[in-house]
């Protein structure tokens, strides 16, 4: 591919996995964690074979979330560490809105139990 071509491909901050990851980011921070997984099923219609990079990214957007959210990292940390299937539990969890709006409860609990 020419360095032409690649520049016409590549949309930096405005393709639609940056913008749908940001809009992510603001849904969390609100706590509007069944919305958020809705609309995941919508981008994914939308953009098919971007699903696996919301996936990664979803972890380390929950974790940050809990994080700030507790202003408790250490049980945080607890938390993973208790719970070493978290990180793949809240990707299915995602999957399912209502079942993620539920999941994200659970963890906040968790942290709360474990301040």
């Amino acid at each position: 591919m020419s360095a032409v071509a690649a520049k016409t491909v590549y949309a930096g901050d405005h393709s639609p996995l940056v913008i749908y990851l940001a809009k992510l980011d603001e849904m969390i921070r609100a706590d509007q964690y069944k919305e958020a997984a809705e609309t995941f099923a919508a981008f994914e219609a939308e953009h098919p074979g971007n699903d696996y990079f919301v996936e990664e990214a979803l972890p380390y957007k929950i974790q940050n979330h809990l994080t700030t959210k507790s202003g408790h990292p250490t049980a945080v940390v607890k938390l993973t560490l208790k719970h070493p299937t978290w990180a793949v539990d809240v990707v299915k969890a995602f999957h399912e809105p209502a079942h993620f709006a539920e999941y994200m409860a659970k963890l906040e609990k968790t942290i709360t139990d474990l301040v």
